[in-house]
């Protein structure tokens, strides 16, 4: 039996899933994020890096697509809520009547957490290892 053990671990080894390049992407690191600025275009940019990389690192665990996908969100709820708020300043520099700031985090945040699904779904069907 102890002679089986090495070629059972071999076995074992060969059998483990490996990333697939064709699928996993890697997300922006939170440095390189920082250093966007703070219009609109770069919270979106900050909103996707979050989701993706905290969505990625999260897919491994147990948990369904939605549970992983409201972690997420708990983890990216300030880059969302920031992004609304900048756009909501860039309404009021050129003289429109932003929306409902409630609704329209509630709607970022719905558009962020279908994201984080598809990023979940992508990490777990490439066998992503996200660093």
């Amino acid at each position: 039996m102890v002679r089986a053990a090495p070629l059972i671990l071999l076995f074992l080894v060969g059998c483990q899933q490996r990333p697939n390049n064709n699928i996993c992407i890697t997300p922006m690191s939170l440095e390189q994020s920082l250093k966007l600025g703070n219009d609109s275009t770069a919270w979106e940019q900050k909103v996707d890096a979050c989701v993706s990389r905290w969505g990625m690192r999260l897919a491994g665990g147990p948990d369904s697509i939605n549970e992983v996908a409201e972690a997420t969100m708990g983890g990216c709820h300030d880059a969302v809520s920031s992004l609304v708020s900048s756009q909501f300043s860039e309404f009021r520099q050129h003289g429109i009547t932003p929306p409902d700031y409630d609704l329209a985090l509630a709607e970022r945040r719905k558009a962020a957490l279908e994201l984080a699904r598809f990023y979940i779904a992508l990490a777990r069907a490439g066998h992503c290892q996200v660093p």
